[in-house]
């Protein structure tokens, strides 16, 4: 097996990650890509000086490109995951990378998909409902007690024998 020096960085800038009802993960609205080759150690170094405007406030992500986007790892300078990167990278020799504001979307959406949460509270609702779907109200009166049936009885009235 090779160990690449120099390891190629696809950086993905201009997009962030948003989870799916289905629990997909894609990154949306990066169609900014930006290819840097370099050491690993030195990343950070040359991604700050190639790109130090489209650093500001945003979180940096790194995967391998064949993991599935919802396989993505946390990336920091001091942090262990770096030295995870250097070590997977040094053995691949391609690494995908993605700046994420951390702040708020660039273009916020509303999407209208169900969250988890509702689907599940109107699946329990669903059992607690009283009607009876084969019950006519139109058959029954709501107040009928059944006066016109039967035996009429007549009523006490004063003064009268």
């Amino acid at each position: 097996m090779t160990s690449y020096t120099e390891v190629v960085f696809h950086v993905y800038h201009g997009g962030y990650w948003v989870k799916h009802y289905t629990g997909d993960l894609s990154y949306l609205d990066g169609h900014e890509m930006k290819s840097i080759t370099c050491k690993l150690e030195e990343f950070f170094t040359v991604m700050s000086t190639e790109m130090s405007e489209e650093l500001d406030g945003q979180k940096i992500w790194y995967k391998l490109p064949f993991e599935e986007a919802k396989q993505q790892k946390s990336l920091s300078n001091v942090d262990i995951s770096f030295k995870n990167m250097c070590e997977t990278g040094k053995w691949v020799g391609f690494l995908d990378v993605y700046l994420v504001n951390s702040i708020e979307h660039p273009h916020d959406m509303d999407v209208n998909d169900p969250f988890e949460e509702e689907i599940r509270v109107e699946r329990n609702m669903a059992s607690f409902v009283d009607e009876d779907p084969n019950f006519d109200y139109n058959d029954t009166p709501p107040n009928s007690n059944d006066e016109d049936r039967g035996e009429q009885f007549v009523r006490f009235r004063m003064g009268i024998q």
